[in-house]
């Protein structure tokens, strides 16, 4: 099943998608329209973001915790694009060979930028201060991956801890238990 969000502003070439959870936004670089960042928002309006990012954008990842949109590029660049001009900035080169398949992703909860690369398909973590690419492992698989996804709860495996009393609460709580009974009795002690 299919629901429909936008028409993508009437454009078929939005490349990567990154979103922020936070303000409940999704990113997206718009190849056909001088390559400008797109914000596109539940409601399905969009609203583009400066006059174009100037670079050819593979891959798109969210920080939520940081507030910082990466973008790598076709040609093995590693930038931050502005979410609220659509400026760029370069991190560095990632090292690897240029292509257009290209996945990144942020890991919030390990505060690790990964990227995969389709054509070696191998997955790596990214330097955020200098771009530098470090291997994690082959994908495993004869096929190009060029995307990829963060899902998953930052809280630990296992059961959740069950929620205690402090000692102040406790003793406030002894107070106030301690102050009802008083009163209690002497209202019988009156009434008899």
């Amino acid at each position: 099943a299919v629901n429909v969000i936008s028409n993508q502003n009437g454009s078929s070439n939005w490349w990567s998608l990154a979103a922020d959870e936070t303000a409940n936004v999704m990113y997206s670089v718009d190849m056909d329209n001088s390559r400008i960042l797109s914000a596109q928002f539940p409601d399905g309006s969009i609203q583009t973001i400066g006059a174009g990012t100037g670079i050819s954008v593979a891959g798109l990842a969210y920080d939520d915790t940081n507030g910082i949109l990466y973008a790598a590029t076709s040609d093995s660049l590693l930038y931050t694009i502005s979410t609220t001009d659509g400026t760029v900035i370069l991190i560095g080169p990632t090292g690897l060979p240029d292509s257009l398949s290209i996945g990144l992703e942020y890991d919030e909860c390990s505060q690790v930028l990964y990227l995969n690369h389709g054509v070696l398909r191998q997955l790596y973590t990214l330097n955020v201060s200098t771009g530098a690419a470090a291997l994690v492992g082959s994908n495993g698989i004869e096929a190009t991956i060029d995307g990829l996804a963060w899902k998953g709860s930052c809280e630990p495996p296992g059961p959740k801890p069950i929620p205690t009393m402090s000692e102040w609460g406790l003793m406030i709580m002894a107070a106030f238990i301690g102050i009802a009974g008083i009163l209690t009795y002497r209202k019988r002690r009156i009434a008899a």
